[in-house]
C-alpha cells in the first residue's frame, strides 16, 4: 500500500513538475508577444540592430531563455535557394524547350527518374571504391 502511495506521488510530481514547465513557457511566449508589440507601437524611430535576429536573441537569451534556443535552432539554418535551383536547372536539362508542354505529372516522372539514375551511379561508384 505505502509502495503504491510512494508511486502515485512520484507520478503527481512529474505531472506537476510538466505542468509549471508548460506553464513557465506559455508564460514566456506571452512576455515575448508584448514585448514585440509595445516595442513596434511605441518606438517610432528604427533601431537597426533591434530587427537583426541574431542580435536581438543574443541581447535578449536571458529573459527568454526557451525562446532564444528555439531561435538558434531556426536561425542556423542557412537561408539558401540552392537546392531548388539546381532541381529548376536539373529539369530544364532532362526536358527541353520543344516538349515544355507535358504535363506536371510526367516532368515529375522524368526528374525522378534522372534523380534515381544518378543515385544508382554514385551508390554503384562508391561499391567500387569500397572494393578497391
Amino acid at each position: 500500500s505505502k509502495l503504491f502511495n510512494a508511486e502515485d506521488d512520484d507520478e503527481d510530481d512529474r505531472g506537476q513538475q510538466v505542468a509549471l514547465r508548460s506553464s513557465s513557457h506559455t508564460l514566456e511566449i506571452e512576455l515575448y508577444i508584448g514585448y514585440r508589440s509595445d516595442r513596434s507601437t511605441n518606438s517610432p524611430e528604427s533601431n537597426e540592430e533591434e530587427y537583426n535576429p541574431l542580435s536581438f536573441w543574443q541581447k535578449m537569451h536571458q529573459s527568454y531563455r526557451v525562446l532564444s534556443k528555439v531561435a538558434a535552432h531556426v536561425l542556423c539554418i542557412p537561408a539558401s535557394s540552392a537546392a531548388v535551383e539546381r532541381e529548376f536547372s536539373l529539369a530544364g536539362n532532362i526536358i527541353p524547350k520543344k516538349h515544355s508542354k507535358l504535363s506536371s505529372d510526367l516532368v515529375n516522372d522524368m526528374v525522378f527518374n534522372h534523380s534515381s539514375k544518378m543515385y544508382q551511379q554514385t551508390l554503384h561508384q562508391s561499391d567500387k571504391v569500397k572494393l578497391n
